[in-house]
């Protein structure tokens, strides 16, 4: 599960996990168009690009715009793979300390 920092900073990441994990892949979502796994992968792929832009931006780095097939690695991945990579990518966050 998420770091100190991450409970701190996104509070909701936690509850987040846990409902994703309490749901099939396949179950709707209020956004009738979506799935959890829909979600999933958008949160990931969301995730991948916070860990990106933070980098850049705590390196001094300029942030290069990208199109949004960030999704798109993810889509392959069994659902257990997805949630596994969710958390991956959040746990890797950069930090300051």
């Amino acid at each position: 599960m998420p770091s100190n920092l991450l409970r701190d900073v996104l509070p909701e990441l936690e509850v987040f996990a846990h409902a994703v994990q309490a749901r099939r892949p396949d179950d709707g979502a209020w956004c009738e168009a979506w799935t959890v796994r829909d979600i999933l992968m958008h949160q990931t792929g969301d995730a991948e690009e916070l860990v990106r832009v933070l980098a850049a931006h705590l390196a001094g780095e300029p942030v290069e715009t990208r199109g949004s097939d960030r999704e798109n690695p993810y889509r392959a991945l069994t659902h257990a793979e997805l949630r596994s990579a969710f958390l991956a990518r959040y746990a890797r966050s950069p930090s300051r300390g």
